[in-house]
């Protein structure tokens, strides 16, 4: 899509005009099929170790590519594979060691792991906001919703800049290996930064102090999330992962701004 989700949920539900509706990708990665990703054609030179990995992922055997992988990671020397990608790693292990002990079948446990690869979501950190964080004022009235509304979208201007969906921009990462994809995700985490940095100077209406942290509570989330997708864009376990954080993270974000602009449709009629 053109501009950011943020933006077209901004302007077409916040600001009143017709509702959103996100066409998200279908599908992301599991663990098991991304061994590729590391070894790709690319500029980045990888290890044997992990080309061990790769070949045994394309022989089609999921238990041998599972023990190169558990074996490479061993050694932190192995490029590209970050500490939080090691860490899922160890627990597909633990999955995958379990299920085939239990079941005496190396395929039980190949889909134990494609279990918890399609379910493992990594927790990122950021700032939880509380409505006792939001300035607020007693005026509650259509005109000071109306100011309101205004003073919000002048505080999200930043993210007009976000002109590119973030999962196209790494989906480029991933295709090309070029850093400058890398750069242009953290250039737009960094427009979140400061556009929750203008939210959190705008004087709600108190009746708007919950939705407001809301917003603020997802912006700071979505935030944290692309940051992590940039910190681990080499390791395609950590990765693969953190996409799932990141379609949580977007739903999130737009029923903070359903929710705000709920209110103030309700507040303006």
């Amino acid at each position: 899509m053109g501009y950011n989700f943020l933006v077209e949920t901004a302007r077409t539900g916040f600001l009143g005009v017709s509702s959103f509706r996100l066409t998200a990708y279908a599908a992301v990665l599991v663990l098991v099929g991304v061994v590729g990703w590391a070894t790709g054609a690319g500029p980045t030179q990888t290890s044997s170790q992990v080309q061990t990995v790769a070949n045994a992922g394309e022989s089609g055997d999921s238990a041998d590519a599972l023990a190169a992988l558990a074996s490479s990671t061993s050694d932190s020397s192995v490029p590209g594979i970050t500490p939080l990608g090691a860490s899922i790693l160890a627990q597909a292990v633990v999955a995958f060691d379990k299920a085939t002990q239990q079941a005496s079948s190396s395929a039980a446990g190949a889909a134990a792991v494609q279990s918890f690869g399609a379910e493992i979501k990594p927790p990122v950190n950021y700032r939880r906001y509380a409505s006792s964080d939001i300035k607020t004022a007693p005026d509650t009235s259509e005109n000071r919703v109306l100011a309101y509304r205004a003073d919000l979208r002048t505080a999200l201007e930043p993210l007009l800049d976000n002109k590119e969906y973030e999962l196209d921009i790494f989906a480029n990462y991933v295709n090309t290996k070029d850093t400058k994809y890398l750069d242009k995700l953290r250039g737009a985490s960094a427009n979140y930064k400061l556009a929750i940095a203008n939210t959190e100077k705008v004087v709600a209406p108190a009746d708007a102090a919950s939705y407001q942290a809301s917003i603020l509570t997802a912006m700071s989330e979505f935030s944290a999330v692309i940051d992590a997708l940039s910190d681990n864009a080499t390791d395609p376990f950590a990765s693969a992962a953190l996409l799932h954080t990141y379609l949580d993270a977007q739903d999130n974000m737009i029923a903070s701004f359903n929710s705000v602009g709920k209110y103030a449709s309700q507040k303006t009629l």
